[in-house]
Protein backbone atom coordinates (compact mmCIF):
# COMPACT_ATOMS: atom_id res chain seq x y z
CA UNK A 1 0.00 0.00 0.00
CA UNK A 2 1.51 3.27 -1.10
CA UNK A 3 0.93 6.48 0.70
CA UNK A 4 -0.52 9.29 -1.36
CA UNK A 5 0.37 12.92 -0.64
CA UNK A 6 -2.59 14.84 0.72
CA UNK A 7 -2.43 17.45 -1.97
CA UNK A 8 -3.13 14.82 -4.71
CA UNK A 9 -6.24 13.25 -3.11
CA UNK A 10 -8.63 15.87 -4.57
CA UNK A 11 -7.17 15.23 -8.03
CA UNK A 12 -7.91 11.53 -7.73
CA UNK A 13 -11.50 12.20 -6.66
CA UNK A 14 -12.19 14.54 -9.58
CA UNK A 15 -11.33 12.10 -12.34
CA UNK A 16 -14.90 10.80 -12.68
CA UNK A 17 -16.55 7.48 -11.97
CA UNK A 18 -14.43 4.42 -11.78
CA UNK A 19 -15.03 1.82 -14.49
CA UNK A 20 -14.07 -1.81 -14.22
CA UNK A 21 -13.37 -4.03 -17.20
CA UNK A 22 -12.26 -7.58 -16.79
CA UNK A 23 -9.83 -8.44 -19.57
CA UNK A 24 -11.35 -10.82 -22.13
CA UNK A 25 -14.87 -10.73 -20.70
CA UNK A 26 -16.28 -8.60 -23.49
CA UNK A 27 -13.99 -9.80 -26.27
CA UNK A 28 -15.19 -12.25 -28.91
CA UNK A 29 -12.50 -14.76 -28.04
CA UNK A 30 -13.67 -15.34 -24.49
CA UNK A 31 -14.19 -18.91 -23.25
CA UNK A 32 -17.92 -18.18 -23.04
CA UNK A 33 -18.08 -17.51 -26.78
CA UNK A 34 -16.03 -20.61 -27.48
CA UNK A 35 -18.51 -22.75 -25.56
CA UNK A 36 -21.44 -21.01 -27.23
CA UNK A 37 -19.90 -21.81 -30.61
CA UNK A 38 -19.43 -25.47 -29.66
CA UNK A 39 -22.98 -25.69 -28.32
CA UNK A 40 -24.42 -24.31 -31.55
CA UNK A 41 -22.88 -27.29 -33.38
CA UNK A 42 -24.41 -29.83 -30.98
CA UNK A 43 -27.25 -30.86 -33.24
CA UNK A 44 -28.03 -34.49 -33.98
CA UNK A 45 -29.74 -35.19 -37.29
CA UNK A 46 -30.76 -38.69 -38.33
CA UNK A 47 -30.13 -39.57 -41.96
CA UNK A 48 -33.71 -40.84 -42.21
CA UNK A 49 -37.16 -40.34 -40.68
CA UNK A 50 -37.64 -42.45 -37.59
CA UNK A 51 -38.21 -42.71 -33.88
CA UNK A 52 -35.85 -42.98 -30.94
CA UNK A 53 -35.88 -46.60 -29.79
CA UNK A 54 -33.20 -46.36 -27.09
CA UNK A 55 -31.58 -43.33 -25.46
CA UNK A 56 -28.10 -44.17 -24.20
CA UNK A 57 -26.94 -40.65 -23.24
CA UNK A 58 -28.71 -38.32 -20.86
CA UNK A 59 -28.65 -34.63 -19.99
CA UNK A 60 -25.55 -33.35 -18.17
CA UNK A 61 -23.48 -36.42 -19.10
CA UNK A 62 -20.28 -36.28 -21.08
CA UNK A 63 -20.72 -39.13 -23.58
CA UNK A 64 -17.92 -41.28 -24.92
CA UNK A 65 -17.40 -40.21 -28.52
CA UNK A 66 -16.91 -43.82 -29.61
CA UNK A 67 -20.30 -44.94 -28.29
CA UNK A 68 -23.69 -44.25 -29.90
CA UNK A 69 -25.87 -41.68 -28.13
CA UNK A 70 -29.15 -43.27 -29.17
CA UNK A 71 -30.71 -45.92 -31.37
CA UNK A 72 -33.04 -44.62 -34.07
CA UNK A 73 -35.36 -46.96 -35.98
CA UNK A 74 -36.68 -46.00 -39.38
CA UNK A 75 -40.37 -46.02 -40.12
CA UNK A 76 -40.25 -45.75 -43.89
CA UNK A 77 -40.54 -49.46 -44.66
CA UNK A 78 -40.47 -52.21 -42.08
CA UNK A 79 -38.93 -55.54 -42.99
CA UNK A 80 -40.12 -58.95 -41.90
CA UNK A 81 -37.33 -61.44 -41.11
CA UNK A 82 -38.12 -65.14 -41.02
CA UNK A 83 -36.31 -68.45 -40.77
CA UNK A 84 -38.05 -70.93 -43.07
CA UNK A 85 -37.41 -74.59 -43.89
CA UNK A 86 -34.82 -74.95 -46.64
CA UNK A 87 -37.10 -77.50 -48.39
CA UNK A 88 -39.37 -74.57 -49.26
CA UNK A 89 -36.68 -73.26 -51.63
CA UNK A 90 -38.23 -75.54 -54.29
CA UNK A 91 -41.11 -73.08 -54.64
CA UNK A 92 -40.21 -70.04 -52.51
CA UNK A 93 -39.12 -67.06 -54.65
CA UNK A 94 -39.08 -63.28 -54.34
CA UNK A 95 -42.60 -61.96 -54.87
CA UNK A 96 -44.42 -64.90 -53.21
CA UNK A 97 -47.22 -63.49 -51.04
CA UNK A 98 -48.02 -64.52 -47.46
CA UNK A 99 -50.01 -63.33 -44.45
CA UNK A 100 -48.17 -62.09 -41.40
CA UNK A 101 -50.13 -62.37 -38.14
CA UNK A 102 -48.92 -59.87 -35.57
CA UNK A 103 -49.28 -61.28 -32.06
CA UNK A 104 -49.19 -57.88 -30.32
CA UNK A 105 -52.13 -56.45 -32.29
CA UNK A 106 -53.98 -59.59 -33.38
CA UNK A 107 -54.03 -58.31 -36.98
CA UNK A 108 -53.12 -60.33 -40.05
CA UNK A 109 -51.49 -58.24 -42.78
CA UNK A 110 -50.57 -59.09 -46.38
CA UNK A 111 -46.87 -59.26 -47.22
CA UNK A 112 -44.49 -60.56 -49.89
CA UNK A 113 -41.02 -62.10 -50.00
CA UNK A 114 -38.34 -59.61 -51.05
CA UNK A 115 -35.05 -61.48 -50.45
CA UNK A 116 -33.85 -64.97 -49.77
CA UNK A 117 -30.43 -65.47 -48.17
CA UNK A 118 -27.73 -67.11 -50.26
CA UNK A 119 -26.79 -69.61 -47.53
CA UNK A 120 -28.73 -72.41 -45.84
CA UNK A 121 -27.90 -73.22 -42.21
CA UNK A 122 -26.81 -76.89 -42.43
CA UNK A 123 -27.59 -77.68 -38.78
CA UNK A 124 -31.16 -76.34 -38.60
CA UNK A 125 -31.81 -76.69 -42.36
CA UNK A 126 -33.35 -73.23 -42.46
CA UNK A 127 -32.88 -70.21 -44.68
CA UNK A 128 -33.27 -66.55 -43.75
CA UNK A 129 -36.04 -64.87 -45.76
CA UNK A 130 -36.92 -61.17 -45.77
CA UNK A 131 -40.33 -59.77 -46.64
CA UNK A 132 -42.25 -56.50 -46.63
CA UNK A 133 -45.82 -55.43 -46.01
CA UNK A 134 -47.83 -54.84 -49.18
CA UNK A 135 -50.82 -53.08 -47.62
CA UNK A 136 -51.22 -50.58 -44.84
CA UNK A 137 -49.25 -51.37 -41.70
CA UNK A 138 -50.88 -48.96 -39.28
CA UNK A 139 -50.07 -49.79 -35.66
CA UNK A 140 -47.10 -52.01 -36.55
CA UNK A 141 -43.89 -51.15 -34.70
CA UNK A 142 -40.36 -52.47 -35.16
CA UNK A 143 -39.78 -55.59 -33.07
CA UNK A 144 -43.33 -56.96 -33.23
CA UNK A 145 -43.50 -60.65 -34.04
CA UNK A 146 -45.79 -63.42 -35.13
CA UNK A 147 -46.22 -66.34 -37.51
CA UNK A 148 -46.11 -66.08 -41.29
CA UNK A 149 -48.68 -68.14 -43.21
CA UNK A 150 -47.74 -69.28 -46.70
CA UNK A 151 -49.97 -71.07 -49.19
CA UNK A 152 -47.68 -73.83 -50.44
CA UNK A 153 -48.18 -74.73 -54.10
CA UNK A 154 -49.83 -78.04 -54.94
CA UNK A 155 -47.55 -80.95 -55.54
Amino acid sequence: FKSCPRNQIPKARNRGPLSYQTPGLLSSSSPFDAYRSKLSRCVIKAPFDGRIALMRAHAHEIPDRTQPLMQVVGEAELEIEMLLPSQWLRWLKAGVVFDFSIEETGKSLPAEVTRIAAVVDPVSQTVKVTGRFTGTREGVLPGMSGPAKFAAPDG
